[in-house]
């Protein structure tokens, strides 16, 4: 089971540390907000274009160690609706072994 955190939240959370979901990229940062949240795993991850391909890197981080877990890397071509036609299928593909 699950639980998602509304992005409000995350920002909130980030603001009362003055960081930004751009500047919080580093282990150490996304540990602090996972514990923050008292979550085991978090879902992190970054979407570059280059051209008209996008690079979708997502990973699930263990909050106590700070292990990746499981990464996916996807490249997609063509514009940002496929992007988001198949980010949801990549993180639930992430995801499948606790879902």
């Amino acid at each position: 089971m699950y639980q998602m955190v509304a992005l409000e939240d995350v920002d909130a959370a980030l603001a009362d540390r003055n960081l930004t979901r751009r500047g919080c990229l580093t282990e150490a940062c996304i540990k602090e907000l996972g514990r923050v949240f008292n979550a085991v795993y978090v879902v992190a991850g970054n979407v570059d274009k280059i051209g008209e391909t996008y690079s979708l890197d997502i990973r699930i981080i263990e909050v106590e160690t700070g292990t990746i877990i499981k990464m996916g890397n996807h490249r997609i071509t063509g514009g940002i609706d496929p992007v988001l036609a198949q980010l949801r299928d990549i993180t639930a593909e992430l995801l499948r072994p606790w879902v």
